[in-house]
């Protein structure tokens, strides 16, 4: 019941699809069989159509689905298309490293860059692959994008590891690795993370409220929402784009390959958790 009412203007287009095709498959019998005469569309009548209609759909009730599917995978790929487009565009400014957080080989040509939440789980197993990646090939960047999406929490981690990196830049990387570290990410988890680090919290939150902190932060949303980022995590290999979890592998696959080269499918999925 949910598929058919969520679905109800796809399986009515269907519907609509499979009438015609019915309609053109009779007149070309016809063409074949007997001297044209007025179109099948003129001489059948609405009561005339529906039985028809619904004898083949209840006869051949795959093409529903099938028409269903071939529609959401055309969607999917004009938007896959729409995306890299407008990665294509903005390549220079998703590679930035200004005001936004990297590791591993600052002069590295291998650019991997991940928008992600701090209380997305998918987003903390990609962090453990990333930090296998960089250990194992000492020539790639990442770039860190935070995109707070799961709520007030998210936002708060967001700007207090931007501003971490703006303030003590040395100390991002393994702050950043403690906390998403963490499976439930409490206040007194991130004071002792901080702490353990020679951090104040209460004079980063003093910072945090600065303005070019939420510029910072306002910057990275503004590039997600520009290139169409509605998900975590989200990777940007080599100016490539990934949706997904990917193992390192994948990853590998996707540094070593040629632009044109058709990216790996994610291992998992894509929805922040």
């Amino acid at each position: 019941m949910d598929f058919m009412e969520s679905n109800r203007g796809k399986i009515l287009f269907a519907l609509f699809v499979c009438m015609i095709a019915f309609i053109g498959y009779r007149s070309a019998n016809r063409t074949m069989t007997q001297p044209l005469e007025a179109p099948a569309s003129a001489s059948l009548s609405k009561e005339a159509i529906e039985p028809i209609i619904k004898e083949y759909i209840l006869n051949n009730p795959e093409v529903i689905i099938e028409s269903v599917e071939s529609m959401q995978k055309r969607k999917s790929q004009d938007m896959e298309k729409q995306i890299q487009s407008n990665i294509d565009a903005k390549r220079s400014e998703i590679e930035s490293t200004v005001g936004s957080p990297f590791a591993g080989n600052q002069d590295g040509n291998m650019i991997v860059v991940m928008f992600y939440d701090y209380n997305c789980n998918y987003c903390k197993k990609a962090n453990e692959v990333l930090n296998q990646l960089m250990d194992a090939d000492k020539s790639v960047k990442v770039i860190y994008k935070p995109i707070p999406i799961l709520g007030p929490n998210s936002e708060y981690l967001s700007k207090l590891m931007l501003t971490i990196y703006k303030t003590s830049p040395d100390k991002f990387k393994v702050i950043h690795d403690n906390i998403m570290g963490l499976k439930q990410i409490e206040k007194s988890d991130i004071e002792g993370v901080v702490t353990k680090n020679g951090l104040n919290l209460g004079v980063l939150e003093a910072a945090m409220t600065k303005p070019e902190i939420q510029e910072l932060q306002t910057q990275i949303m503004n590039l997600a929402a520009a290139i169409h980022i509605n998900g975590a995590p989200v990777f940007i290999i080599n100016g490539r784009f990934n949706q997904g979890l990917m193992d390192v592998d994948m990853m590998k696959q996707m540094l070593a390959s040629p632009p044109e080269a058709p990216a790996p499918a994610p291992a998992e999925p894509s929805k922040a958790e």
